[in-house]
C-alpha cells in the first residue's frame, strides 16, 4: 500500500462544491431564516431550498477568530 498525504486525505473529506454555500447571497439568504438553533460551540440556521439537497456553509466570526488563517483552517 501506498502512504496517502495528509493533503489528499483531507482532499477526500471535503463537501463537493456542489454541497456547499459559495456566494455571498446564499448566505444572505440563509442568515435572514427564522430558523436557528444555538448551543455553547455553534449556531446553526436553516432555509429550505427547492433543489432537493442539503447544502452546508460556514461562517466564523472574526470576534471568534481574530486570525484569517486561523478561521480559513477552521473551514477547511
Amino acid at each position: 500500500s501506498h502512504p496517502v498525504s495528509c493533503e489528499a486525505a483531507l482532499a477526500a473529506q471535503r463537501f463537493p462544491r456542489t454541497a456547499r454555500l459559495l456566494r455571498k447571497r446564499e448566505f444572505d439568504q440563509v442568515f435572514g431564516s427564522p430558523l436557528r438553533r444555538s448551543g455553547e460551540f455553534f449556531r446553526g440556521q436553516v432555509l429550505a431550498n427547492a433543489g432537493g439537497q442539503a447544502r452546508l456553509g460556514l461562517a466564523i466570526a472574526k470576534r471568534s477568530v481574530p486570525d484569517s488563517v486561523h478561521r480559513n483552517r477552521l473551514r477547511r
